[in-house]
C-alpha cells in the first residue's frame, strides 16, 4: 500500500492458475486500486511482478519485472492513470537482482553482469547511471533507500577456470 496526499493506491499480485500448471511458465498479474476514501477501484492490471514500489514526490511509482519482457517503470501523479516506460531491457547478459525506489522517484537496481555486480541509478528522462561495480561479486538482497542515500551489502567471490567458487579468503562456496 501507497499513500499520497489523501489518495491511496493497493498493488495486488497474484498467480495465474496457468502458472500453477505450467512451472517452468511462472506468471503473476498485478491489479492495481485505487481510491480517497474506504471504497478503492481497479484501475490497472499487468501481467508483471512487483519489483518495488513507493509514494514519491510526484505521486507513485512501481517497478514492475516480468522474465518474458523488459523491466518498466510505472508512474502517477494521481494513482487512477499510469504511465509506463522501459527501464531496462531484458538481456540474457544482465540479470537483475534487487530494485527500490526513493522519495523523488529514481529506481536503483542491483543486478550481475559481466561476472560482476553491479548498482545502477534511473531517473526519469535521463540515461541510466552506473554508479558501483564489483568485479567477480554479488550483490545480495537487502538494498535500503532513505535520505541519506543508499546501503546494501555485498558478497564478493572469484570463479576460478574450473568453475568453482570461492570466497575473498580463497575458501570453496560452490560451482559455477
Amino acid at each position: 500500500m501507497f499513500t499520497s496526499g489523501d489518495r491511496m493506491v493497493i498493488a495486488t499480485q497474484s498467480q495465474l492458475e496457468s502458472g500453477l500448471a505450467n512451472p517452468a511458465r511462472f506468471e503473476v498479474r498485478v491489479r492495481l486500486y485505487a481510491g480517497d476514501g474506504p471504497s478503492l477501484s481497479q484501475v490497472a492490471e499487468y501481467e508483471d511482478w512487483i519489483a518495488a514500489g513507493a509514494a514519491t514526490q510526484g505521486g507513485f511509482a512501481l517497478v514492475l519485472r516480468n522474465v518474458d519482457s523488459d523491466t518498466r517503470l510505472l508512474t502517477s501523479s494521481d494513482g487512477l492513470v499510469w504511465s509506463a516506460e522501459v527501464l531496462q531491457k531484458s538481456s540474457a547478459d544482465e540479470t537483475p537482482v534487487d530494485y527500490a525506489v526513493d522519495a523523488d522517484g529514481a529506481v536503483w537496481a542491483e543486478g550481475l553482469i559481466g561476472g560482476g555486480a553491479h548498482i545502477t541509478r534511473y531517473r526519469p528522462g535521463e540515461a541510466p547511471a552506473e554508479l558501483a561495480y564489483f568485479e567477480g561479486g554479488d550483490v545480495l538482497r537487502g538494498m535500503t533507500i532513505g535520505a541519506a542515500g543508499f546501503a546494501t551489502r555485498a558478497l564478493i567471490f572469484t570463479v576460478t577456470d574450473s568453475g568453482e567458487l570461492r570466497s575473498g579468503a580463497g575458501e570453496l562456496v560452490g560451482s559455477h
